[in-house]
């Protein structure tokens, strides 16, 4: 399971409060899917874009 989340913790990562965890709970990555500056609906995209990336593996 990737989990995309925005509470604000995990401080140290470059996309605070932008953040995904991946498997685990406590296995947190930065967030190289959506970006602070898109729409929900730009964001809305890259998170189907990287939904189907996987999808295509």
């Amino acid at each position: 399971m990737i989990r995309i989340d925005t509470a604000p913790h995990h401080r140290k990562l470059s996309t605070f409060p932008r953040h995904m965890h991946i498997g685990k709970k406590e296995n947190v990555v930065e967030d190289s899917v959506t970006e602070i500056d898109n729409t929900i609906e730009e964001n809305v995209m890259c998170v189907l874009g990287f939904v189907r990336s996987k999808l295509e593996k």
